[in-house]
């Protein structure tokens, strides 16, 4: 033992034979080797964890929860092989650190993969935790795993460890949690459950038990159910029997802990209506309550108490399981009513509701109105509706609180009986002339009026734009301006604003850049100078074309009440350039009998767009031209 111990240690000799043990490789001289299989021989030990080169198994170890408690996954674990074990790998579960560590066994004459797992793990491996071990190309599956008070546990899988990487494993997953919030609602013959989301995507359907007297019976699936399902109704209950429940989830790998018990007793009777409202309206009141969703109701009931105490029920004509209002009648305004209502099916009446009160009246009118906007001097119309139906004719007054700004021109009274009452009646606003250049608004105001209720107002506001904000320009058809000239215009306010203006004069964009303004670019007008023409002075350019060009010149201004306010002007330039042919021998050419001679033909002004010359000869038996044509363009003419 001690000679075979002393040879043990690594070697770097490269010569040495290997011996491979899961993922690492250690390296033994040829008789540490035979050394270390005497002695096995010769103790009568089964010679296990050790294998040639090419054929030691592969394992990795996985814990995967489809389910944790808290949402937590645990992850995906790959641990290396040595000297026959699983390397020990930490893993946080619900708050818990637990260390894994699996040993595996292949002895001569035992082909089989034993599994050995440390005590440390049992914690996990109870109700909410399987197990799977997967040897070579075969998978087993622990729904159940248990330590039974050993250390370890050991697992014989009937199956050959496997030789190559990836084929051992071994595999925790979690079933569902328990599931939370369960509740149930009791009904006639049934009762609804519901339940949390728990938003576990893992989990496949659910399933429910029902007891009573003390005895469950046997978890049944909930039809249909996924996982995001939340409630389920259970039919074809007793009533007058409590009964409780339990709800479970169930993944691919099993099923979970079961929820906290709750408890219902179906109802023989309907329930009572919840929801209940009463509204008053003219000589009546709407009764409106939610619907139970209870098939056996086959009609409703109502009762008030007009201060003698209420009548007898009064079953509500033609309704049913689905009924959820109804409007009684022949009842006086201004008398308070106390109402009640309730559900009757086979077995007999429910328990009334709670009680509302409501007093009829003659409601009050509401006036609809249109809507308008005014230019100072013009005109616009809009219309007038009422509703509900007057008691009788009702007269509507429509008045101006501004004349100066706005007035009624027609439909100043309007008159609406008990069947046109919701027909629209026009009125007509015009805006009043003024010498100033200021918006205005003005009210107008509907005012109802009939007997014993008071009247109710409606008003309208109505902007008015002035026309009085102008920028008047002395030359306001046009300019011309001589080409390398100047021209001139004024520019004043119409009316006085209500602060400093200040006027921007500027060529617009993509215009005849020949022309600019000279001066006056920028006017200032106050309070009491607005009357008071300014100057603007224009100037055009010297050019080499004979076109006379034109831009826009626009004036904007800013400032006080005329803030926005433009006008624009159309400048031309009188062009000082004819358009003409120079030659370059204007007094004649001589040409000898048979020989040529030449000279040269030019623009006298750029032109606008390409030109052609033509050129001929009045005797072409005396003289020919070459060539007869001649193209000049904007820049080279």
């Amino acid at each position: 033992m001690t000679l075979c111990k002393n040879l043990s240690q690594p070697s770097t000799d490269a010569a040495a034979s290997q011996v491979l043990v899961g993922y690492k490789t250690y390296l033994f001289i040829p008789f540490e080797l035979l050394c270390l299989l005497l002695l096995l021989v010769l103790t009568g030990l089964p010679i296990s964890h050790v294998w040639a080169a090419d054929s030691a198994p592969f394992w990795s170890a996985t814990l995967n929860a489809q389910s944790p408690p808290n949402n937590q996954l645990l992850g995906y674990y790959n641990i290396g092989l040595s000297f026959g074990s699983l390397d020990d790998t930490t893993v946080e579960f619900n708050g818990t650190t637990y260390t894994i560590r699996a040993f595996y066994q292949h002895q001569v004459g035992d082909e089989k993969c034993h599994i050995e797992f440390d005590k440390s793990v049992e914690a996990l491996l109870k109700s909410q935790v399987s197990l799977t071990v997967k040897v070579g190309s075969t998978e087993h599956s622990y729904p159940s795993f248990a330590f039974e008070g050993s250390d370890k546990k050991k697992i014989s899988t009937d199956s050959r460890c496997g030789f190559s990487q990836g084929d051992n494993s071994v595999s925790f997953s979690a079933r569902p949690n328990k599931p939370t919030g369960l509740a149930a609602t009791a009904g006639s013959k049934r009762v609804v459950l519901e339940w949390t989301n728990p938003s576990d995507s893992a989990i496949t359907k659910y399933q429910y038990r029902r007891g009573s007297g003390g005895m469950f019976l046997a978890f049944a699936d909930v039809p249909n159910s996924r996982a995001t399902t939340t409630f389920y109704t259970i039919t074809g209950l007793n009533n007058g029997t409590e009964y409780s429940f339990q709800l479970r989830a169930v993944n691919s790998i099993g099923v979970g802990e079961p929820s906290d018990t709750v408890k219902a007793t179906p109802n023989p009777r309907p329930s009572k209506p919840t929801g209940f409202s009463a509204t008053a309206g003219n000589k009546a009141v709407l009764l409106e309550w939610t619907d139970p969703s209870d098939s056996t109701i086959n009609r409703y009931q109502y009762r008030y108490d007009d201060g003698d105490g209420y009548i007898v029920p009064v079953d509500i004509s033609n309704s049913g399981a689905t009924t959820t209002a109804y409007t009684v009648t022949g009842l006086s305004n201004g008398t308070e009513y106390s109402f009640q209502v309730r559900a009757v099916n086979s077995i007999g009446a429910g328990i009334f509701s709670d009680t509302k009160k409501a007093t009829p009246i003659d409601p009050a009118p509401v006036l609809s109105v249109g809507s308008a906007m005014l230019d100072e001097g013009g005109t616009a119309s809009y219309t007038v509706k009422l509703s509900p139906a007057p008691l009788g004719n009702m007269t509507v007054a429509v008045v101006s609180n501004d004349t100066g700004a706005v007035t009624v021109t027609s439909g100043a009274s309007l008159t609406f009986t008990t069947a046109t009452y919701s027909t629209g009646q026009t009125v007509t606003l015009r805006g009043t002339e003024d010498a100033d250049g200021t918006d205005e608004t003005a009210n107008i105001t509907h005012t109802t009026s009939r007997n014993s209720v008071n009247s109710v107002v409606k008003t309208l506001s109505v902007a008015v734009a002035d026309n009085d904000r102008v920028l008047i320009l002395s030359s306001s058809s046009g300019v011309t301006v001589s080409e390398g000239s100047t021209a001139t215009y004024t520019v004043r306010l119409k009316t006085q604003p209500s602060a400093v203006v200040t006027v921007a004069v500027a060529r617009k964009a993509g215009q005849d850049t020949d022309l600019t303004v000279s001066s006056g670019a920028s006017l200032t007008f106050t309070t009491s100078t607005w009357s008071t023409a300014q100057t603007v002075t224009l100037a055009a350019a010297e050019d080499a074309d004979a076109l006379a060009g034109t831009a826009d010149f626009s004036h904007t201004a800013s400032g006080g009440n005329y803030t926005s306010v433009t006008a624009d002007l159309t400048v031309t330039e009188s062009d000082n350039d004819t358009a003409a042919l120079t030659l370059s021998s204007s007094s004649g050419v001589t040409v000898t009998e048979g020989d040529t001679a030449t000279y040269t033909v030019a623009l006298a002004t750029e032109p606008s767009a390409a030109v052609t010359v033509s050129v001929s000869s009045g005797d072409t038996g005396a003289v020919t031209v070459s060539p007869t044509k001649l193209t000049f363009t904007t820049s080279d003419y």
